[in-house]
């Protein structure tokens, strides 16, 4: 990167054992990481990510109060230009009332032709457009032309030139785009512009190449009206991002431009749009500085004022942002501020800001990290690098963190730096995950469980059940029942009457038959009823017993359980994924009970007890239960976590083509501490995650739970 006039071996109270010597073509210098270093205030930090302009030749008291506290570049239009000397003492006056070593970028528009702040004030040559650049002149020619205007304005004390322009058009010559344009050859414009940016770059200026995406795809002017543009992505990557992608060795920024483009973002402009920034960051690989075009115009202002944008544009991924006036700058840098402190800004984006912008300056490596006020990488213990992947740092190590979850169980921190530095340390093996589960939603909180339900049942796509099972009875011991019955048929939960007349239409078929648990039943539209009273639970469950045994055989396995067991419920879905019965009573030396567990040939288990001979038993406790349930459905996977029995009922049909285990938690999806503690201890093997599927419950409480056993922890 080429290196402007006052390029120190960092900022704020960076000390130098010599100064740059001011020179047509300074050489780089490097950042020294040793030398003191006061970090930047928050103050301080917002300030350069601030662009303001200059229309007054003379330093006024709001331009040495705009230098010494609210921009860190300074744009000078062409009523502050009025002769060779005047521009030295104007920028040497911002200089001196900028805080010590954070003299303020100086930058112009100097594209020649009819966009030249010094050329058309004779303070510099005027070059021709770049459409008369293009038709008269050989790319050399160009480039040559270049390095005389760059010198010119390098030793007037200019650091940054906001060309070359990029657009593709052949409109007319005085359009908002015009003749600014190289052409409309997209491999030509590109050329040329390397060639323009390169020369500016030799005399050691630094470059921006604008208007991302194109704005020679319209000639709204966006200084006065809003401009949308229908442009699919892929004519946006073959076409109008070619010029971009031959200058980009030459490009030290990218000026977004005010578009709405419909492919990326038709709501926002590209300047105020995340989609945007990503869009050109991926499609061009660019981790430069980004700056906005003006956010005083007109299509801006449609959305939001001055300062609101600029929030706006940061947060989306802008690096540097330019404002309408120094007073806007002013409400810009508050607003930034509040941002910063309410939290709408993160201090890591501002810091990922803050490093481009430093780095337009010359200030990279250790020298930008100690500015932004964090500790010298050797002492870090996460790292963010250019390609937004977190990496932990052990002995100097580097091992990819998978997610956010992992990071918090290290208690990791990460923060950018630079390439540079991040190429001292040494790869290793990235660590496994401690995310116990992969998130799916299937109802966000507050949904309705008889939507729900129906909306299960539509999720095959094959059409209206043969039938299905309405629930009735609202009773904890139902829930079991009802898996049980079920077998992967849809379950429609306690509802009113009409609902549930309602809801049988989209669910079963017209001559399906219905089963109901509890009365009254309700209208059913002629469809076949059976109807199972719930009036004891002993009865219910033979009956139910009877009605899978007549229809599908008799099951395999047996359980019995008191009806009144608070962990009942968490068998359901075992029941409704194994072929096991159910059989409920409170009164373990029933005739009748022991009668049909006598009669049974297959295993049989107890929930807690062990009133029945021979039977396996189950642990009452809630946290071995989910743990020997998982066992058992050793062929399924996953979690439902839900916030309600209804809840549970209405994804019955899931819990049967899973075989996951429910897990109740409260609706902001936290757990009581028995189950936290439970959940913490399933392991899985090699960080593996398995589905965790979320009914009317927050997930991001969950995840995190269940750190592996063995990781390699940080030494620090």
């Amino acid at each position: 990167m080429a290196v402007p006039r006052w390029s120190l071996a960092g900022l704020g109270a960076v000390l130098l054992t010599a100064a740059l010597v001011a020179s047509v073509t300074p050489p780089p210098v490097a950042a020294s990481a040793t030398a003191a270093c006061e970090p930047l205030t928050d103050a301080q930090l917002v300030a350069q990510v601030i662009g303001a302009p200059l229309r007054e030749p003379a330093a006024t008291p709001a331009a040495l109060e705009l230098a010494a506290e609210h921009a860190g570049t300074v744009v000078l239009l062409g009523d502050a230009i009025t002769s060779a000397d005047q521009v030295r003492g104007l920028i040497g006056a911002l200089d001196a009332a900028a805080p010590p070593g954070l003299p303020p970028l100086i930058a112009v528009d100097e594209e020649g032709g009819r966009v030249a702040r010094f050329g058309r004030s004779g303070v510099t040559t005027h070059l021709p457009s770049a459409r008369e650049q293009a038709r008269t002149s050989s790319p050399d020619e160009v480039r040559a032309s270049a390095v005389g205007l760059g010198a010119e304005m390098a030793a007037l004390g200019v650091d940054w030139d906001l060309a070359p322009v990029l657009d593709l058009t052949d409109a007319d010559a005085s359009g908002v785009i015009g003749d600014r344009s190289y052409g409309t050859d997209p491999a030509t414009a590109g050329s040329y512009a390397a060639a323009f940016a390169g020369g500016l770059r030799e005399a050691g200026l630094v470059t921006s190449g604008k208007h991302f995406p194109d704005h020679g795809l319209t000639t709204v002017d966006t200084h006065r009206a809003v401009a949308h543009v229908d442009v699919s992505l892929a004519a946006l990557r073959d076409h109008h991002l070619v010029p971009y992608r031959v200058a980009l060795a030459e490009l030290d920024s990218i000026m977004l431009s005010h578009l709405r483009v419909s492919s990326l973002d038709p709501d926002l402009p590209a300047s105020l749009s995340a989609v945007a920034v990503d869009f050109l960051r991926e499609e061009l690989g660019f981790d430069r500085a980004i700056v906005t075009d003006d956010l005083s115009m007109r299509a801006v202002a449609s959305v939001a004022d001055q300062p609101t944008a600029a929030v706006m544009a940061l947060t989306a991924g802008a690096d540097v942002l330019l404002l309408g006036t120094p007073q806007s700058a002013a409400d810009a840098h508050a607003a930034l501020l509040r941002a910063l402190d309410d939290g709408t800004l993160s201090k890591e984006r501002l810091r990922q800001a803050v490093r481009r912008a430093l780095a337009l300056k010359g200030v990279e490596g250790a020298a930008a990290t100690c500015l932004l006020g964090l500790p010298p990488i050797g002492e870090a213990n996460a790292v963010i690098d250019g390609d937004g992947v977190v990496s932990l740092i052990s002995d100097g190590v580097l091992r990819a963190v998978p997610d956010p979850q992992t990071a918090g169980a290290f208690g990791l921190r990460p923060a950018r730096y630079s390439d540079q530095e991040v190429a001292g340390l040494t790869r290793g093996s990235p660590l496994s995950t401690v995310r116990r589960f992969a998130p799916v939603v299937v109802a966000l909180p507050g949904t309705d469980p008889l939507d729900l339900a129906v909306q299960r049942a539509s999720v095959s796509g094959t059409g209206p059940a043969e039938s299905a099972v309405v629930v009735v009875d609202e009773a904890p011991w139902v829930v079991p029942l009802a898996a049980s019955l079920s077998q992967g048929r849809p379950v429609l939960p306690p509802a009113p009457a009409d609902r549930h007349a309602a809801a049988l239409v989209p669910v079963v078929t017209e001559g399906g038959g219905v089963d109901v648990l509890g009365a009254p039943a309700p209208d059913t539209g002629g469809r076949p009823v059976t109807t199972v009273a719930t009036d004891d639970p002993l009865d219910a469950s033979l009956r139910v017993l009877d009605l899978r045994t007549r229809r599908d055989g008799a099951p395999t396995g047996l359980v019995v359980a008191d009806p009144d067991e608070p962990s009942l419920p968490l068998l359901a879905g075992w029941l409704a994924s194994a072929d096991v019965g159910l059989l409920l009573a409170r009164d373990a030396d029933s005739a009748r009970l022991r009668d049909r567990v006598m009669s049974h040939e297959g295993p049989v288990w107890t929930l807690g007890g062990d009133g029945v001979d021979g039977a396996t038993v189950l642990p009452l406790d809630p946290v071995r239960l989910l743990g020997e349930l998982r066992d058992l459905a050793a062929a399924g996977t996953g979690v439902v976590a839900h916030a309600s029995n209804a809840d549970l009922l209405a994804v019955l049909p899931l819990l049967a083509s899973t075989g996951a285990v429910p897990l109740p938690v409260a609706a902001d999806g936290s757990l009581a501490e028995p189950l936290r503690i439970g959940v913490t201890a399933w392991r899985l093997p090699g960080g593996a995650t398995e589905p965790l599927y979320t009914v009317g419950v927050d997930a991001e409480p969950l995840l995190g739970l269940g750190v592996p056993r063995v990781y390699h922890r940080p030494s620090r």
